[in-house]
Order: C-alpha cells, then sequence, then structure tokens
C-alpha cells in the first residue's frame, strides 16, 4: 500500500519528493532502487572488505541488543527450533538472507559512510533476533510462573536492558547540532540563492527548514544525485547510464553558473566544486564569483 500511494504523493509536488514517482518510469526506477545502482552494485569489494562488514554487523548487533538480550536471542533461536521448526526455520533464514547473503550481494567498499548506509539494511535480521529473545521470554516466564512476583517482574524488565545501556546514545534533549548546521547554512546563502546540497546532513536538514519550518522560502533547493528537490536534470536523468548522467548534470551546472542571474551556491563536497567554476566560500559553503566577485548579496535572518 506504500508503494501505490508513492505516485499519488509525488503528483502533488511536494517539498520532499525522493525521485519524484509521479510516473511509471520513474515509479519503476524508485521501486528498483535505481537511483541506487551505481552505489550498492558499482564496485569491485575483496573478501577483506566484506568481512569488514561483517565485524560491523556483529558489533552493531552487540550493542542492539547488549549482552542480556543476545544470549536471549541465542536461547530462543534453540527453543524457537523445538517448539515451532518452521517458524524457526523462517526467521532463520530471513536473518541469514539479511546478514550473511546481503553482505555477499552489495558490492560497495568499507568506509564510515557506507557502513552508515548499510546498517539500516539489517533490520530484518534484528527482527528476527527479537522475535526469538520474545520466544526465550515467554518460555522463561511459563517456567518460573509459581515463583514470586518480583523474581517475574525482575525478568519482565530484562527487555528494558538496552534502553538503560543506550540512554546516552538515544537521549537528544542536548543535542543541537542539527539545528545549529541548519541556521548556518541559511545564513550564508544569500537572497534567492539557488543552491547545490550534497549528502543526507544537509538535504534532510534544508528540506525540514524549508518545507516544514517555511523558513527562507526565497531559496531554490537541489541536489548533487536529483533526489529530495524538484529535478534540474530532466525526468529521464535516472534512466541515463552513468557516464550520462554525470554528463547531464555536468551541463545543468554549468548553464546554472553562468546563464542563471541567481546567486548559485554549492557544498565544498558535491559535484559542483570539482568543475573548477570561480568560487569563494562565504562560510559552510561555496558561492558562484561572477564578473570577478561573488554573489554577495546578504541574506535574510534564517
Amino acid at each position: 500500500m506504500v508503494y501505490l500511494f508513492l505516485p499519488v504523493a509525488s503528483a502533488r509536488h511536494p517539498g520532499m519528493d525522493w525521485g519524484h514517482p509521479s510516473t511509471w518510469p520513474a515509479f519503476v526506477d524508485q521501486v528498483r532502487r535505481v537511483q541506487y545502482r551505481q552505489f550498492e552494485f558499482g564496485e569491485q569489494v575483496t573478501w577483506m572488505e566484506r568481512g569488514k562488514f561483517a565485524a560491523a554487523f556483529a558489533s552493531q548487533a552487540a550493542r542492539q541488543f547488549t549482552p542480556v538480550l543476545g544470549l536471549l536471542s541465542v536461547a530462543g533461536f534453540w527453543l524457537t527450533l523445538r517448539a515451532a521448526p518452521r517458524l524457526a526455520a523462517a526467521t532463520g533464514w530471513i536473518f541469514l538472507a539479511n546478514s550473511a547473503g546481503l553482505l555477499g550481494l552489495l558490492q560497495f567498499r568499507f568506509t564510515p559512510q557506507a557502513l552508515a548506509t548499510v546498517e539500516v539494511y539489517f533490520l530484518p535480521a534484528f527482527l528476527c533476533a527479537a522475535v526469538w529473545a520474545g520466544w526465550a521470554m515467554a518460555t522463561l516466564m511459563n517456567a518460573v510462573s509459581r515463583v514470586r512476583a518480583p523474581v517475574r517482574l525482575l525478568i519482565l524488565l530484562l527487555p528494558a536492558a538496552p534502553a538503560f545501556a543506550h540512554w546516552n546514545a538515544n537521549t537528544r534533549r542536548d543535542a543541537f547540532i542539527a539545528e545549529d548546521f541548519q541556521a548556518s547554512l541559511l545564513r550564508c546563502l544569500p537572497r534567492d540563492a539557488f543552491y547545490f546540497a550534497s549528502g543526507d546532513n544537509q538535504m534532510f536538514l534544508l528540506s525540514y527548514a524549508r518545507f516544514v519550518e517555511n523558513r527562507r522560502p526565497d531559496l531554490t533547493l537541489a541536489t548533487d544525485f536529483a533526489l529530495i528537490f524538484p529535478n534540474p536534470c530532466g525526468e529521464d536523468f535516472f534512466r541515463l547510464p552513468a557516464r550520462d548522467r554525470m554528463t547531464r548534470r555536468t551541463e545543468v551546472m554549468r548553464r546554472l553558473a553562468e546563464q542563471d542571474p541567481r546567486p548559485v551556491g554549492y557544498a565544498p563536497a558535491g559535484h559542483f566544486s570539482t568543475l573548477g567554476i570561480p568560487s569563494l566560500p562565504p562560510g559552510l559553503l561555496y558561492l558562484v564569483r561572477r564578473g570577478g566577485r561573488p554573489d554577495d548579496g546578504r541574506p535574510p535572518a534564517a
């Protein structure tokens, strides 16, 4: 149902419109994850790098479940195998396919960015482990049903172990880095600027500021990969071969820098920064320099 709603939502031209799946070809591309084809399957990966991903998976599982729930998950799989072999087989296959199978399929190098990206892929495997831990909990509660209530209460509190173990990581009441970074980016942009964001940290923060908080409605936003915001590279951009996409993107960026009357800015790590266009940094980003000077209109208050 979520997939079927995508074209309906996209046809309304929302501020955040990943891949703009309002047409049948764009919808198929979205479902097939065409935007990620080069990232996920575009490199040759050694077995050593796959081993690093496997170690990272084990480390993340240990952090997520803590030793307490980790042991319960292992015991729960064995108990499930004895009491409900079909369920154990189904969840076991899902766990293996979503861990070892997935790591064998994906083709990208082990980097901090790739590790952060792949972590969410393991959710089905972790859900299976949670099912096994729940089965172990239920078995344990049945075994101590005649024990005093405080003991049963202590067992019921075992699933809370990750919440206490990860308290510092999960509480965000004093974390303002996202707000500060967003506000700093907006202060660097002149009025009516066209800005090419790069990376999730910029895309989602600017999306929230622009379309939820309605801050800086004068800005026009785009990204290196024509995602999230209105796509300046054409409706067929994602169906182009990788080299043609690079050519199209370069042409669009050069045309904006040379012909668009608006101030044009871009992220330091983005594709725009590789084009050799004269620019100056007014802060956390770059602005295209025209006529010997950068676009330097004073931005409105963010």
